[in-house]
């Protein structure tokens, strides 16, 4: 997601001080626009049939084991571990 403002804020690895990303520094403005979304993503989510929900549910379970790699790299960065 892109800031409003157009700031960035280093993410740094204490290990060893490196820049390992960049992300957006959210603005009162981002926060309020993300905050709507989430709370017009609810009210679709509180509609959905249980089925349905499991099957998003199941699909980001996967998505989390297929990616578990990454996703523990990017820790272990950005922990210094």
């Amino acid at each position: 997601m892109e800031s409003s403002d157009g700031k960035y804020h280093d993410v740094v690895c204490p290990a060893d001080e490196q820049n390992i990303a960049q992300i957006a520094w959210a603005t009162a403005a981002d926060t309020q626009k993300t905050l709507k979304a989430a709370q017009k993503g609810f009210e679709y989510w509180s509609r959905l049939q249980v089925e349905e929900r499991i099957a998003w549910i199941d699909k980001l379970r996967n998505t989390i084991i297929d990616n578990s790699q990454l996703l523990r790299e990017s820790i272990m960065y950005e922990m210094g571990k």
